[in-house]
């Protein structure tokens, strides 16, 4: 199984790959950082709302 999870920050990438690590150590964990993505959204409208 491969997770893989799209960051805001760098800050949660340990606390994700701690968490693999304790439900699903087999699993590969690719995680990228994009820091930039939210506040881009944001400026073209994109909401929490929009999400749903």
């Amino acid at each position: 199984m491969t997770l893989a999870l799209l960051h805001r920050s760098p800050a949660h990438q340990s606390a994700f790959a701690a968490l693999r690590d304790r439900l699903a150590p087999e699993a590969v964990l690719v995680q990228e950082v994009r820091e930039t993505w939210l506040d881009e959204a944001r400026a073209q409208g994109v909401t929490a709302a929009d999400a749903r």
